[in-house]
């Protein structure tokens, strides 16, 4: 799945306060099978994590849709604690 998956950029149209996509080299699903980024295996079953960071009643409004765009995996809410934030400067 590309950088600009479709859920990332849903997330952006609701102006979601941040979200991002770190890169995953390799997972084991489910099925106990691995899905690496080997260079001759050209796989589209890499793992992808987006993480997003905002309110929970925001994160919660959009559960619904997000769950409709998903063909598999697992959806995790957790409670962050933001030490630091600090928006770039352009």
């Amino acid at each position: 799945m590309l950088v600009n998956s479709r859920e990332l950029k849903f997330l952006q149209e609701q102006k979601f306060v941040g979200a991002t996509v770190p890169g995953g080299i390799a997972r084991l699903g489910s099925s106990s099978v691995l899905h690496t980024d080997q260079l001759l295996r050209l796989s589209h079953d890499l793992p992808l994590v987006i993480e997003v960071v905002d309110a929970e009643d925001t994160i919660s409004k959009v559960l619904p849709q997000l769950d409709g765009m998903m063909q598999g995996g697992m959806i995790t809410l957790e409670k962050a604690c933001v030490i630091f934030y600090k928006k770039r400067m352009e």
